[in-house]
């Protein structure tokens, strides 16, 4: 298996669980997006995956996440975060929450500067005192499944399909870009934002931006975030440009055009206050209200 980029921090902040009756819930904190053919030929469709096998549903029921049918359309699922540990809990549609602000400069590596997320909610890892979530997405470039001597040939990318605002959120840009720690940096609030990731001298680029003020969310290119033939690559962070809640459609594809695109599948993401947050907000009003009474 080819493994890169190891140093980059994972999105998602992971809780240490103790004790034999979870002594086999390592497998459950997090997950791997990754992508096969039905025997690896030429021409065949790209099929997700979650996990590092080819195994599909079987492996999937293995792991906090899996793909699943619902309507004719494809959810990424997860158990929920309370039981993500629990083999036999319920799986639901995988949400994630970005309620803190994103990074505002590149790594200094890219000369430094604004990010193009500055302002943006970004991850909860994002912040100095992250809420762990326990749900990673972390889309690899199907590294087992080309150790295997499958899909050879591909270069894939994931393409940011549509973001459609539900429950009455304002339309909003999403995007997906990877992060790192400045050297000795532990404090994740000081992450800093890259675009590319640089493996064996070929650079790819790892930002991929659905652009709600352009239409269908801009081209193809912008859209999409490069993975090359297999890499593993991790770090990667979610960043959403208003508040409300939304539905992410994404799929796979072969840059080479060796393998046909897979099926879109969708996951949600939310920027909305926490519970405590919107009642320190109502707090907030009602002070400002006392005070102009005053």
């Amino acid at each position: 298996m080819l493994i890169v980029n190891r140093s980059v921090v994972s999105i998602t902040a992971v809780m240490t669980v103790a004790g034999s009756a979870l002594g086999a819930a390592t497998a459950f904190r997090g997950t791997h997006i990754g992508f096969d053919t039905a025997t690896g030929t030429p021409g065949e469709q790209l099929q997700l995956r979650t996990g590092y096998g080819t195994t599909g549903v079987p492996e999937s029921e293995q792991w906090a996440f899996r793909f699943a049918s619902v309507s004719g359309q494809t959810q990424l699922q997860t158990r929920s975060a309370r039981y993500a540990t629990d083999p036999n809990a319920p799986f639901e549609h995988a949400s994630y929450n970005l309620r803190h602000a994103a990074p505002t400069n590149y790594r200094a590596a890219e000369g430094g500067g604004a990010s193009p997320v500055a302002g943006w909610y970004a991850n909860s890892s994002m912040a100095s005192d992250p809420v762990t979530d326990r749900q990673t997405f972390n889309p690899t470039g199907a590294d087992s499944f080309v150790s295997l001597g499958r899909l050879t040939g591909g270069s894939f990318a994931w393409e940011i399909i549509s973001v459609t605002a539900l429950n009455g959120s304002t339309p909003a840009s999403f995007a997906i870009g990877m992060m790192e720690n400045p050297s000795g940096n532990t404090n994740n609030a000081l992450r800093q934002f890259q675009g590319v990731n640089a493996v064996s001298s070929v650079n790819y680029d790892v930002f991929g931006i659905y652009d709600s003020n352009q239409a269908g969310g801009g081209s193809l290119a912008d859209r999409s975030i490069s993975l090359g033939y297999g890499n593993h690559f991790h770090g990667w962070g979610f960043f959403v440009s208003q508040r409300g809640e939304y539905e992410v459609k994404m799929r796979v594809y072969d840059l080479n055009g060796v393998y046909a695109a897979s099926d879109s599948f969708s996951f949600l993401v939310n920027s909305i206050p926490s519970p405590s947050g919107l009642a320190m907000l109502g707090l907030g009003g009602l002070v400002a209200s006392r005070r102009r009474r005053a």
